[in-house]
């Protein structure tokens, strides 16, 4: 098999894995759906988000996302405040409650993968998941974006 290739079907099982957990983690633990989670997600590690700017980020339409919010709100994962320079627009912000969770989730991530890479070997894999990540979000490959 060429090494292209090999690489490319590795990365992917190594995405079907992670969202596999993803998708366990948001039943368990948040009682959501996968794209509920990944919306939790971006609201972690980006921060509060107003509707159109989540939307874009998901990928789906601001009125998909309006629903999206509203049941994460009515569970208690989300809340709505105002934004600090529009005020026709509000942000959506992880409750407290949820932002533990997500770190739980996170942690329970960061321990599944310690150890998998030594020291010496963390600069060199993380240049490399960088530069995927860029890859293919279709960025140049010297302009990588932290993951």
């Amino acid at each position: 098999m060429d090494g292209d290739l090999e690489l490319a079907l590795a990365v992917r099982a190594m995405v079907v894995a992670t969202e596999q957990f993803r998708a366990q983690q948001a039943r368990t633990r948040l009682g959501v759906s996968p794209t509920e989670m990944i919306a939790l997600g971006i609201l972690h590690v980006e921060g509060p988000q107003t509707i159109t700017d989540l939307a874009r980020l998901l990928a789906i339409t601001p009125a998909s996302t309006t629903e999206l919010a509203d049941r994460l709100v009515r569970d208690g994962h989300v809340e709505r405040l105002p934004h600090p320079a529009d005020r026709r627009k509000r942000l959506l912000r992880l409750t407290p409650a949820a932002a533990g969770m997500l770190t739980g989730i996170y942690e329970e991530l960061a321990l599944r993968l310690a150890g998998l890479a030594s020291r010496e070997a963390r600069p060199a894999v993380l240049a490399f998941l960088r530069l995927a990540t860029a890859a293919m979000a279709g960025r140049s490959h010297d302009q990588p974006r932290a993951v």
